[in-house]
């Protein structure tokens, strides 16, 4: 269950990181500065476990998962009600991918700051899904 909430917030925190205006070329990692982010936990509800991570990301993470991730975006689809099966259409206008689990090293530092956050082991998790949301 924490992992789940985990991943909900880093979802929310990385769609936004995304969906700034004016991403930037940022070059593959090659020094430990570049994972710099500093999670900061707020309590939504203690009963219902929902916490939200502000700073789960840093900027250069941010940067770098919207590089890698904008060419890989397919269109989402939507369900046919005829055939059941999943069809494009425009009235659904968001796009997604995933990355593959340990892909490269800073989506496995990403992992482990999940894993350490919601006391869960890495294996567990599954790949950093991206969204953005229009054409």
């Amino acid at each position: 269950m924490n992992a789940m909430i985990a991943l909900c917030a880093v979802f929310q925190v990385v769609l936004l990181a995304l969906t700034r205006v004016g991403a930037r070329n940022v070059p593959p990692p090659t020094f430990p500065s570049y994972y710099e982010a500093s999670p900061q936990m707020e309590v939504l509800s203690a009963d219902a476990r929902i916490y939200l991570f502000r700073n789960f990301l840093s900027e250069a993470e941010c940067d770098y998962i919207r590089n890698k991730a904008t060419p890989r975006l397919a269109r989402s689809g939507v369900v046919d009600t005829k055939t059941g099966k999943s069809k494009i259409d425009d009235i659904r206008t968001s796009s997604g991918m995933f990355f593959n689990r340990g892909e490269d090293p800073v989506i496995q530092t990403i992992e482990r700051r999940i894993a350490n956050l919601s006391m869960t082991p890495v294996y567990h998790g599954e790949g950093l899904q991206v969204g953005m949301i229009g054409r």
